[in-house]
Order: C-alpha cells, then structure tokens, then sequence
C-alpha cells in the first residue's frame, strides 16, 4: 500500500505502527480510511490510493 501511494502521488508516506489492530489512513489529522469504521475489514487493493483522491478531490 505504501508503494501504492508513493507510485500514484510521488510521496513516501509515513507508516506509524498501531496496536490492537488499529489501522487508519490519515492526513492533515483528518481521517480517511479506518478498519474500525468499516467493519474490521483491511482495505482491498485500490482503496486506500481512491480515499487520497477523495481528500485531494475535497481540498480543490
């Protein structure tokens, strides 16, 4: 996923270890991706470069 970003945005994002199964996406403190709030579920390939988009799409 990290790769994912860095290929489609030219950024190397900054991975922050969690625990408990913690895993979000975020940025600017605003959150854009969580496996809590989507049901335990691990994003799928593809999703977590859509939601930068959105965010980036949402700034514009």
């Amino acid at each position: 996923m990290a790769a994912d970003i860095e290929n489609e945005f030219g950024v190397k994002p900054e991975l922050v270890a969690g625990s408990g199964g913690v895993f979000k996406i975020t940025a600017d403190d605003n959150v854009m991706y969580s496996k809590h709030e989507q049901g335990n579920e691990f994003p799928s390939e593809g999703v977590v470069v859509s939601a930068v988009k959105e965010y980036k799409e949402s700034l514009a």
